[in-house]
């Protein structure tokens, strides 16, 4: 097990983990997040079961303290009663910028996309209760202004995309298709994708190879198609994946 091994996690190994909040258990993972510009996992999506029937509800790396991959368990900074009172997601729809302000404020999570970093102002997600207090009252022209900036970036393009979803992508090669997208493996501290799982084995005998999302050139979203910078002779000869390394 190497060292860079230890600081990933699975995004197919996150599905279906216990959600834990700091006073009892709220839900599993149906789904992942992550962002198509920055390639970083922006929420949880966590099926309430039956505790808030029908209901799903959005978690961002923000709040999480820790993942248990033995006991597919995810630890999160927060209580039953805020999670309850967090604003409505539609699951089968997609999530808009504005939608994602309003969470941002409930639970006092980092802007990620105002900044020039990952996280918007910083390169990792902060923990709850780690911002500063609220500032001192703004006079109402500057209050307006602030309203006109929030309105501004609500009507930004939202770059959500569901792990679902493009795990079932095709990998296409410079020289054609070779198998498809399996699993992301994500940064733990900075929750970044750093690595995309192929699955070859309708092409090689080998199975399935990792290689990093740095040689990914497009998404053709309407071809359901990830174009990567590689001939397949090259992702042949790419890394073996190791399932039980990376999750446990």
């Amino acid at each position: 097990m190497t060292l860079e091994e230890i600081m990933l996690y699975s995004a197919e190994g996150l599905e279906d983990s216990i959600i834990q909040a700091t006073d009892g258990e709220i839900g599993s993972v149906t789904d992942v997040l992550f962002d198509d510009d920055q390639w970083t996992i922006r929420y949880l999506v966590v099926d309430t079961g039956n505790w808030l029937t029908g209901r799903h509800v959005l978690v961002s790396p923000a709040s999480i303290r820790g993942v248990n991959g033995r006991e597919h368990r995810v630890l999160v900074e927060l209580t039953r009663e805020q999670i309850k009172n967090s604003p409505d997601v539609e699951s089968d729809q997609p999530v808009s910028r504005l939608k994602e302000i309003e969470m941002a404020e409930h639970y006092r999570w980092p802007f990620y996309w105002a900044g020039p970093n990952l996280w918007g102002a910083g390169i990792y997600p902060y923990a709850v209760g780690t911002l500063p207090p609220p500032p001192t009252p703004l006079p109402r022209d500057e209050l307006l202004n602030r309203a006109e900036d929030v309105v501004a970036v609500a009507a930004e393009e939202s770059h959500l995309r569901s792990v679902n979803e493009v795990t079932s992508y095709a990998i296409a090669a410079h020289d054609g298709e070779i198998g498809n997208a399996k699993d992301f493996l994500i940064n733990r501290e900075t929750w970044r994708v750093e690595e995309l799982v192929i699955d070859t084995t309708n092409w090689l005998p080998g199975g399935e190879v990792r290689v990093s999302t740095s040689v990914i050139e497009s998404v053709d979203w309407a071809r359901r198609q990830v174009h990567v910078n590689l001939t397949r002779d090259q992702i042949k000869q790419s890394t073996p994946f190791d399932n039980a390394i990376i999750t446990s």
